[in-house]
């Protein structure tokens, strides 16, 4: 580093009864990219005033850059900028001998007394404060979980490590989601460690949740959040999950890194602590953390076949000695029914409701030619109004309506034992589209690929089980017909799986098959294929595409805004669509101004409401920041229509007022 000058200093009055502290310190959390292996504790050059004053602001650097040229540059800043007015104070203490003997005589020339004590409160106190308010997990605070306690040993940590590396490398929530309760037979769990669940198949998070019976489980799936979940219960919730550098203790980090301990992987440690809605996060025991090692390495060496089981052993060497797990999937041995899939808090899966229409239509074929519609009405009212499904009252047919309702079966079930029926159905007949469709779902976040895959073959089920004729003479009616919805379904999740990889080109091919067979558009095709032209900037196809679909919503009309724009610049055909989709919705001009990271998504709206604004604009945003101007020009025609509609109000407030 330069020679410090004293001289910034000396030329600027003192206030003599002023004492700052200055360290540069390591922070108090940890820093990573996506290689958690990557991960360290950056470093903070601080300066406080025992005044309270500003504190000049400085930024982290990386252990390789903590330089001392830094604290000196934090002490001139706030002298000169930071402090009001800007002076010198008449003493500065620093905590490290090294720093006293760098900066004491420059700061001794600049009449400054200088001192050093192991003791800063005001240093010490603002990371603290840091830490608090932006403790990893919200209210609470992440603890050490295996650094400096002394009751867990070195082979225990490791072989905890270890079998949490196995875990996460076997990718369990390939096969089981976290609906599907694990009993832990053997060995014997602690407490609140009985049941559990994997986590990851929504590729969310990724790890085990554990509670100690099913009904503290089902309670965590009727909460309407995390939070609410662990509120409810009355003891620790126990969870081993997947962590981020940041949301690990700064001592558990350096600890994995100066021992070599297996990441969870390569973007991860593991985590594992208790939730306590009292007393915050709870660190295991030993007697804990050992279960959870036999557990974990068990789950390593599952196969599908035990799982689909129901109920299985396995041995496994753990780092206390050799241990036998026995587990069991009880909704597997005994799979629940509707009405209990629906007490635990688990939504029904619309597509069940078809196998009545099925029904229906098996009836009919029976019941052979109708003479008019009344009397179509009558037979059908009287076989199946006011009454429960009965599936043995109208049997498949064949092999294929046997599989299907093996499907129906599946959308009435939860977890793997939707993925067992589909296997089933597809055993039953090759062509079962809705099969191929349920084991797509199964797979769409954990591997895409995969669940492209079986979406394309799902479709071409589907195309052999209806028949070339079928596209001909049912086209424009597909979805009214039963028979003819699996198909539908496995080529709309084709195309959003093509989609999602950036082909937009065979997605769009998708996307308008689908509306010539069923131009009411029951799956809501016409928006997917509307973003997927704006993507592509085939504008003119949009523009056609809002016309032949036109319908009064904001989303469509801002849309036909956007595209007029595309088109045509700031056009009196785009003003006219912009003050169309303004009148649908008054709130899109404000919306529009604000930071779109910050705008509330809550899945449903209400027309002409705020949450529809944000809704419009979430769906439209790419789409507008990346047309030149076209920002910038919605905000400007936006307030101005504000103002419009705001005069004109007010112009109809008078009128009012004089009629009377």
């Amino acid at each position: 580093m330069t020679e410090p000058d004293p001289q910034p200093f000396a030329a600027l009055p003192q206030h003599p009864e002023e004492t700052w502290e200055a360290d540069l310190v390591e922070a108090p959390f940890v820093i990573g990219d996506e290689n958690a292996s990557s991960a360290v504790r950056p470093w903070w050059p601080l300066v406080c005033s025992d005044t309270g004053g500003p504190i000049p602001p400085t930024e982290l650097v990386l252990p390789d850059q903590a330089h001392p040229q830094l604290l000196w540059d934090a002490l001139r800043s706030m002298a000169e900028e930071q402090a009001e007015p800007p002076h010198r104070p008449g003493r500065v203490v620093f905590r490290r001998p090294e720093d006293v003997e760098r900066f004491g005589p420059a700061l001794h020339e600049a009449g400054i007394e200088v001192a050093r004590d192991d003791e800063l409160p005001h240093i010490d106190g603002l990371i603290q404060r840091f830490a608090e308010d932006n403790g990893s997990l919200g209210k609470f605070d992440v603890p050490p979980i295996f650094a400096e306690r002394e009751e867990l040993t070195d082979e225990a940590i490791r072989g905890f490590a270890e079998a949490a590396h196995r875990f996460f490398e076997s990718r369990p929530w390939r096969h089981l989601s976290d609906v599907d309760r694990i009993d832990i037979e053997a060995p014997a769990a602690p407490k609140g460690m009985a049941c559990a669940v994997v986590l990851g198949a929504a590729a969310i998070e990724h790890g085990l949740h554990f509670v100690g019976d099913p009904e503290r489980l089902w309670t965590t799936y009727q909460a309407n959040d995390s939070q609410a979940a662990i509120d409810a219960l009355d003891g620790p919730l126990w969870a081993l999950l997947g962590a981020r550098a940041e949301g690990m203790a700064a001592a558990d980090v350096a600890l994995w890194q100066e021992q070599g301990l297996p990441l969870a992987d390569a973007a991860s440690f593991p985590r594992f602590l208790g939730f306590d809605p009292e007393a915050g996060p709870v660190p295991p025991e030993p007697e804990r953390l050992a279960f959870l090692e036999a557990i974990l390495r068990a789950l390593a060496a599952t196969t599908e076949q035990q799982i689909d089981s129901g109920r299985f052993s396995v041995d496994v060497e753990t780092s206390h000695g050799p241990e036998t797990v026995t587990l069991a999937l009880p909704d597997l041995l005994e799979p629940p029914t509707h009405q209990e899939w629906m007490r635990r808090g688990l939504d029904p899966d619309r597509r069940a409701m078809e196998r009545l229409h099925a029904q229906m239509d098996r009836f009919l074929a029976e019941h052979g030619e109708v003479e008019s519609q009344e009397q179509l009405q009558e037979l059908i009212q009287a076989e199946f109004m006011g009454q429960p499904v009965d599936p043995d009252r109208h049997p498949p047919r064949n092999a294929l309506e046997k599989a299907q309702d093996l499907c129906f079966d599946a959308f009435d079930a939860h977890g793997r034992r939707r993925v067992q029926l589909a296997r089933e159905a597809l055993a039953t007949h090759e062509d079962c589209a809705d099969a191929y469709v349920i084991l797509a779902e199964h797979h769409r976040e954990t591997d895409p690929e995969a669940a492209e895959t079986l979406y394309e073959q799902g479709m071409r089920a589907g195309e052999r089980a209806l028949g070339p004729e079928r596209f001909e003479t049912s086209a424009g009616s597909f979805w009214g017909e039963t028979d003819t919805r699996p198909y539908m379904r496995a080529r709309f999740g084709l195309a959003e799986m093509l989609a999602d990889s950036r082909r937009a080109e065979e997605a769009i091919e998708h996307y308008r098959a689908l509306l010539e067979l069923n131009p009411q558009d029951n799956q809501g095709v016409r928006y997917l294929l509307l973003s997927n032209l704006l993507d592509s900037e085939r504008d003119e196809e949009a523009a056609r595409l809002l016309r032949e679909q036109d319908e009064a919503t904001t989303f469509w009309q801002s849309a036909r805004a956007l595209v007029a724009y595309r088109l045509g610049g700031d056009s009196s055909q785009a003003r006219r669509e912009l003050q169309r989709a303004v009148k649908a919705n008054p709130h899109l001009p404000r919306v529009l101004e604000e930071d779109p990271d910050g705008l509330e998504r809550t899945g449903s709206y209400s027309p002409g409401d705020r949450s529809e604004a944000a809704f419009v604009v979430d769906e439209l945003w790419d789409a507008i920041v990346e047309t030149e101007g076209a920002l910038d020009w919605f905000i400007a025609q936006g307030r101005a229509l504000g103002r419009r509609g705001q005069e004109s109000q007010k112009r109809w407030k008078k009128r009012k007022k004089k009629s009377r």
